[in-house]
């Protein structure tokens, strides 16, 4: 075999390595930001735990299974006679999973999975 297909050859297996680290790294850091960091980590388990709040529950019931919420807002939009109780969400979620009290009723009457 010739030098220059030596050459060749050890050039095409840098550049194949070097896309393969890439694409690694690329795949690992995904990972990271979807399963193992602190936010995604924290989100998960605010998601697994919106799963069990159902319509009617009381405030304390539904603080009581996915504790203090990150925000409280009051009068919001279209649901002005309800308090919404946002938890952070997963971070492919597009919206804050969350619940809202009504302002009369004290108990929960909408439940947002962040989806």
């Amino acid at each position: 075999m010739s030098t220059k297909y030596k050459i060749i050859g050890r050039v095409l297996f840098s550049v194949a390595l070097a896309a393969l680290l890439l694409v690694g790294s690329g795949a690992l850091c995904f990972l990271y930001v979807v399963h193992w960091s602190k936010e995604a980590r924290i989100g998960n388990r605010n998601d697994e735990n919106a799963h069990q709040l159902t319509i009617g529950m009381t405030k304390q019931q539904a603080i009581a299974i996915m504790g203090s919420p990150d925000r409280i807002v009051a009068k919001e939009g279209i649901r002005r006679d309800q308090v919404r109780y946002m938890y952070l969400a997963s971070p492919l979620a597009s919206d804050y999973i969350s619940f809202y009290l009504g302002n009369q009723s004290k108990q929960v009457e909408a439940i947002n999975l962040g989806d």
